[in-house]
């Protein structure tokens, strides 16, 4: 067996760089804690900050695929694009939430932008991966879920 030892810490085996219990490791909970934190923040600062400030403009500009009405389209923007990943923020209803902004970004790329180009679909695509990954990963062990769901188990 050939053993690496990284950064003077702990000797690690070949085999474990790349078969490991990767979900219960602290590596992949500090990973996922960080990455639903960038994801949702720039989320929240890139889509959902300039709907609320702009509200009365972006009425009028959001696309309303399914003839909701703008308001309703927007107000369904705004708690995916601010509500939803605040909560994914904290690790709360992690997965209803990641699954609610999926749809409206899948939506987006498969609805609104169908006839785009990808230069457009790119955005799109991309968080839906993410919150795609938040769905299927779950929020880790640094989250309101897991600590409501241990003290719930007992």
């Amino acid at each position: 067996m050939v053993d690496i030892k990284i950064m003077n810490l702990k000797k690690v085996s070949f085999s474990q760089l790349f078969f490991t219990d990767i979900a219960s490791s602290t590596l992949f909970n500090w990973t996922i804690l960080l990455y639903r934190i960038i994801v949702s923040i720039a989320m929240i600062g890139i889509h959902g900050l300039t709907k609320i400030i702009n509200f009365s403009e972006e009425v009028n500009k959001i696309p309303d695929p399914f003839n909701m009405g703008g308001e309703v389209a927007l107000t369904l923007a705004i708690i995916a694009n601010i509500g939803c990943t605040s909560l994914i923020i904290l690790g709360l209803f992690t997965r209803f939430s990641a699954f609610f902004i999926l749809c409206l970004t899948f939506t987006g790329l498969v609805v609104v932008h169908a006839a785009d180009p990808w230069v457009v679909k790119d955005i799109p695509l991309m968080y839906s991966l993410a919150f795609g990954l938040i769905l299927l990963l779950g929020p880790g062990k640094f989250a309101l879920d897991t600590l409501i769901y241990k003290r719930m188990s007992k």
